[in-house]
């Protein structure tokens, strides 16, 4: 296998309505579709997303972290089996903290072209040790009114979902919590994300108010780096907390865990560089026996939610999904067609792709 070269498409879809949460408001959904191509014109495909709160990371810098990833460690390489491309991703590139996203993007590409050449599924390596079943989670975001609360909680119940996040950072926060409470019943699964909304000591307040609604799990409190106050409020409290805003590489992993500042890892595909890095950070958590909930990036076309669907259905003790279900329930329309028996499983509707593409980028790898 031997790529010629990759192309980059940026895509603009609509969304069917906005979502907006303390760090991020979204009408559309925006990637940077990563294709890479052989002589032969077998393609394969990535998504990457930049979250500038996340990984630092915007479309430009996508641009020019897939290009040195291109130029210095694809460009005039080939492969001659489906490992050797496995473990030449895996051990040869260094991937910094703001090149997560990029090389997600990137690696996804480079993976599902070599499950397609040398035919294999990457369901394979995931394997089916998954033991017993996940919760789904269902979001309550800040575009939902206080006063139509009560019928998303109907919908919540009607879809059969188990667990609601719902997002802080409101003036009413308390009022909502308490109406989605009466309207979910006692025993239901409540989670509140602040997307680090909260210093150390408006979260005492909040929370010292919010525990009396019977709440599970906290999510992100405080700033990402703020470990100490984090580990803190946690001891100080006796509240359980999920690291997502706090947890995007193997190092911030290892920070989380020497400081005792979570109990749970927010892990997604998107912010967190790829498959085989995702796949890292799960053998981590439960080596140190901490929890952990797979999710995914707000509005991700079905090319970066294929690997999460991948990795749920073949690991084990996921505790949570977040995600799951959101390219059908919050996207205008998607670019995938079906599904491939090879590579990550995904067909590609090429025509979609180029209606929602607003600049494409090719990056020639032949001439190097």
């Amino acid at each position: 296998m031997k790529i010629k070269d990759i192309e980059l498409y940026k895509i603009k879809i609509p969304l069917k309505n906005p979502i907006t949460h303390n760090l991020g408001s979204y009408n559309f959904s925006e990637a940077l579709i990563v294709k890479t191509r052989t002589e032969e014109g077998v393609t394969g495909w990535g998504e990457a997303r930049p979250r500038e709160y996340l990984t630092g990371e915007t479309f430009e810098s996508l641009h020019l972290s897939i290009n040195h990833f291109a130029l210095n460690y694809l460009a005039g390489k080939e492969f001659f089996t489906f490992h050797e491309v496995w473990e030449y991703l895996k051990g040869d590139i260094p991937v910094p903290r703001g090149m997560l996203s990029a090389y997600c993007g990137f690696e996804l590409a480079v993976l599902d072209l070599a499950g397609k050449i040398f035919g294999y599924h990457l369901r394979n390596l995931v394997g089916k040790s998954r033991v017993g079943a996940f919760s789904e989670a269902a979001n309550i975001g800040h575009q939902t009114q206080t006063k139509d609360l009560e019928k998303i909680c109907m919908a919540i119940k009607l879809g059969g979902y188990p667990v609601a996040k719902i997002k802080a950072g409101l003036k009413d926060d308390i009022e909502r919590i308490g109406i989605i409470r009466k309207h979910l019943g006692e025993d239901f699964f409540l989670w509140i994300d602040a997307n680090a909304a909260w210093d150390y000591h408006s979260a005492l307040d909040l929370i010292a108010r919010i525990k009396a609604f019977n709440i599970n799990v906290f999510e992100q409190p405080l700033p990402a780096r703020d470990l100490v106050d984090m580990a803190r409020l946690r001891r100080d409290e006796n509240i359980r907390i999920i690291a997502d805003e706090s947890l995007c590489s193997l190092e911030d992993a290892t920070r989380l865990v020497e400081a005792s500042a979570c109990d749970i890892f927010n892990i997604r595909v998107g912010k967190c560089g790829g498959l085989q890095k995702t796949l890292e950070l799960i053998k981590f958590a439960v080596k140190h026996n901490v929890e952990h909930l797979m999710g995914s990036l707000v509005a991700e076309t079905g090319v970066l939610l294929q690997p999460l669907k991948l990795l749920i259905n073949g690991i084990c003790r996921p505790c949570i999904v977040d995600g799951l279900r959101q390219n059908k329930t919050l996207l205008e329309d998607d670019i995938i067609n079906g599904d491939s028996p090879y590579g990550l499983g995904i067909d590609i509707n090429e025509k979609k792709l180029e209606r929602y593409t607003n600049k494409t980028t090719v990056i020639n790898l032949q001439s190097w």
